[in-house]
């Protein structure tokens, strides 16, 4: 099969978008408290995902082996992200929103795919 950047978002945008919504996630928890002010331009104690805005293929390679094709190549992730604060009183802690942003994130992929049908992406935050 013949890929562009507009097929191989395509296929990562459908086939994968849970995926790569679960690894962002996880990417935005990892973030310390210097990075989510720069991002929320507030002071805030963690992050949580919001939405993903866009998706953007930066780069792309595609390798064929027998009946496989492997692609990879790296994938710009633009999210909204909330910041909270954590207050704690005697009672319970509470969560509050304290700032959003734009993150951007690029991640390296890799997936396989074979007659029309991919599986096995792999991500990695760069």
């Amino acid at each position: 099969m013949k890929y562009n950047k507009n097929i191989v978002l395509n296929i990562l945008s459908s086939e994968f978008f849970d995926q790569i919504e679960e690894y962002a996630l996880e990417c935005i928890w990892r973030l310390d408290e210097s990075e989510l002010y720069e991002i929320v331009e507030e002071d805030v104690d963690c992050a949580e995902l919001d939405y993903i805005d866009e998706l953007r293929i930066i780069e792309y390679d595609v390798r064929e082996e027998e009946d496989m094709e492997y692609i990879e190549g790296i994938l710009e992730v633009s999210a909204y992200i909330d910041g909270y604060s954590i207050w704690k009183d005697e009672e319970e802690d509470e969560d509050i929103i304290s700032g959003n942003g734009l993150y951007i994130m690029e991640m390296k992929f890799e997936l396989s795919g074979c007659q029309g049908k991919y599986s096995d992406l792999e991500l990695e935050q760069i």
